[in-house]
């Protein structure tokens, strides 16, 4: 597993004949306790496939890790077909070699081995190139011919390997649910007697089965008739819904921290034409936040984001200065080469392990190198720290005002580090987005002009830095235009986008302009504007799954403000003027309505306060949403009848003066 995957086309390749040699078709090893299928999941309607038996075996030496497993499968009907008609098998050729043992299609009693009739083609599968991420994995891929609805399909296989970066360190997750229901699975574990393993389970504690053979020691786990995993879609990072059974020797994170720093241990000193720039930069910038700025951004927009990822460079990055003359790497390379910048600066920083999927829970797990993903930068600054990500491109502020993902935690990677370390948010690096909708009534023209402005800070902010970046401004015009046909019907743009970017304090501007064709809706009493405060809609939806066990995940920290300015001329327009204030432990919404003069103004203000909505809160929340979605529509019109005496009135105005312009040419 790459742990340190940085968030490129899907490549596909036959692999040439020296890297055959790594997948073996051979009897599986004498280690292997064997173990029969169950009988069938006691649930298994509506699913495609159900496992009869589910069993992996780890065999660890002083020298070398093998992992083992069998998997039997019955094919319940024409879905379990597409998702049993090939066997996938990928591995690292560059530290591991694949085995398999057999390919069987049980039928009617009757067993069909699979191997002597098809063959395994070994597909170099590049799914992370899109990604910037080139990991030389392998992909033996077997497509199986004439499996059918209730065949049961019987294989087993053997990876020998680990990445030496890992120096035969045990640690690993196996999952004890899916998405299916499982009759029988088995863990088993063997150890040298003095690798003292740690090992846990989420939702149930379940000891193993500990026997010794000698100077080994095993652990093993067996759980029967395991219920399909009830997945429920919109989970806050942080919550784990699927059970899983972890192991790590490793004792306590200052350990994974040891070894970190080993990995790190390169050498930081930079080349000539590295040192030239850092030293330009030093000549025309004097205080460090500026400096630490500039370093940022060049490493962030200068150096592309690739990785070749493969063997011991999954972990290990490379030399500054290699980075920096290749113009190229990946999270560890980039953020190993600012590093060094700074360092050359006299700044100080350290790399910073961190996860992107795990958020706060990875406090509740055993310490290991498996659980982080991504490597950022700590720099401490005045007494500060400020947590940055060199992979991240257009940003362009200052440190103090970046957005960064809410990580939660992260491990410093210095031999000293005892513990993870928190990370909090300053105020400054909160989302931000408020638009401003301008409208120009005149309920005797056929147009409405209408100027919408709309201010992004923090990610919102770096988000449209990047979209403007690397989309043409006709295309971003052409969406914004018919988002508003969809808001108010027909709408034509009277002038292109204005874009104002304050870099230095990451707040952008986007400004657009209208003219409305046919804004105006009518009922049987009224002519009337309708607004919708559609920045906050998608904050307000009701979830896709309604009835859950498990809590909601909520957009956190983020205030979204949308506010309309009706200019009305006649006076006369008519609206519900009443303020809204709702306050709940997960939302924050105010709505106000005013008219001073001729200017009419409607505001939505939304501020999340929690990052998630706790299962007795489902009811409430969910109340509170609807209530909220209800207020984001307010209609603005006039009477019928009084919108006509207006026009009249006007007619017999304009009619009035053009008798009198015909009495003066006279």
């Amino acid at each position: 597993m790459n742990i340190f995957y940085c968030a490129c086309l899907w490549g596909l390749a036959i692999i040439s004949a020296p890297t055959q040699a790594a997948l073996t078709i051979t009897t599986q090893p004498d280690w292997v306790i064997e173990h029969q299928p169950g009988a069938a999941p006691t649930d298994t309607k509506g699913f495609g496939t159900s496992y009869l038996l589910f069993d992996q075996q780890l065999d660890v030496t002083a020298e070398q890790q093998t992992d083992f497993t069998r998997i039997v499968a019955q094919i319940n009907n024409a879905s379990g077909l597409s998702e049993q008609g090939k066997i996938s098998l990928a591995y690292d050729p560059s530290y591991q070699s694949l085995q398999v043992h057999h390919v069987h299609i049980i039928r009617n009693g009757q067993v069909i081995n699979v191997l002597e009739q098809l063959e395994f083609e070994l597909i170099r599968q590049e799914a992370e190139l899109d990604q910037g991420i080139y990991n030389g994995r392998v992909t033996a891929l077997l497509l199986l011919e004439d499996l059918q609805i209730n065949d049961t399909l019987d294989y087993a296989f053997t990876k020998v390997g680990k990445n030496p970066i890992f120096n035969n360190h045990v640690f690993e997750v196996f999952s004890l649910e899916w998405g299916i229901p499982v009759a029988d699975l088995h863990i088993r574990v063997t150890v040298p007697k003095d690798k003292k393993l740690q090992y846990r389970t989420l939702k149930k504690q379940r000891k193993p089965k500990k026997t010794k053979q000698g100077e080994r020691q095993s652990h093993t786990w067996h759980l029967s008739q395991i219920p399909a995993m009830d997945y429920q879609g919109g989970y806050p990072k942080w919550y784990e819904p699927r059970d899983y059974l972890e192991i790590s020797e490793f004792k306590d994170w200052q350990q994974v921290a040891t070894w970190a720093s080993e990995v790190f241990a390169i050498n930081l000193e930079l080349d000539v034409a590295t040192t030239g720039l850092v030293r330009q930069w030093q000549q025309r910038h004097p205080d460090e936040l500026t400096l630490a700025t500039k370093a940022l951004q060049f490493v962030q927009d200068e150096i592309r984001y690739l990785g070749i990822e493969i063997g011991i460079n999954s972990h290990q990055p490379r030399v500054p200065a290699e980075t920096y003359a290749t113009k190229y790497g990946d999270c560890k390379d980039k953020t190993m080469l600012l590093h060094a910048m700074l360092r050359a600066m006299d700044i100080e920083s350290k790399p910073f392990l961190v996860s992107t999927e795990l958020d706060k829970s990875i406090v509740n797990r055993l310490p290991s190198p498996g659980l982080f993903n991504h490597v950022i930068l700590q720099i401490e600054l005045a007494g500060s720290s400020y947590w940055v990500d060199p992979t991240t491109i257009h940003q362009g502020s200052l440190l103090n005002r970046l957005s960064l993902p809410d990580f939660a935690y992260g491990l410093v990677i210095d031999a000293q580090t005892k513990r993870l370390s928190p990370m909090a948010r300053k105020d400054t690096q909160v989302t931000l987005s408020k638009t401003v909708e301008t409208l120009q009534l005149k309920p005797d023209a056929k147009t409405i002009p209408l100027s919408i402005e709309t201010q992004h800070q923090g990610e919102f902010a770096e988000y449209w830095r990047s979209r403007l970046a690397n989309t043409t401004e006709q295309q971003i015009q052409n969406q914004f235009e018919s988002h508003t046909n969809q808001m108010y019907g027909l709408a034509a743009a009277t002038d292109d986008l204005q874009v104002v970017d304050d870099v230095a304090d990451n707040l952008l501007t986007i400004a657009e302009s209208y003219e409305l064709q046919d804004a105006w809706q009518q009922n049987n009493r009224y002519e009337f504007i309708d607004t919708h405060a559609h920045s906050l809609l998608s904050y307000v939806e009701m979830p896709s799954r309604i009835n859950r066990d498990s809590p909601l995940a909520l957009a956190h920290p983020l205030t979204i403000e949308h506010q309309f300015i009706i200019d009305d001329p006649s006076k006369k327009m008519e609206f519900a003027e009443r303020d809204i204030d709702i306050s709940t432990p997960h939302l924050s919404y105010q709505k106000s309505v005013s008219k001073k003069g001729q200017q009419i103004t409607i505001t939505h203000q939304l501020k999340t306060l929690s990052d998630h909505a706790e299962v007795d809160d489902l009811k409430d929340y969910y109340d509170t949403i609807k209530t909220i979605k209800g207020h984001l529509s307010e209609a603005v019109g006039l009477p019928i009848k009084q919108k006509k005496r207006i026009k009249e009135s006007n007619d017999r105005l304009k009619s009035a003066l053009q008798d009198m312009l015909k009495e003066k040419k006279k």
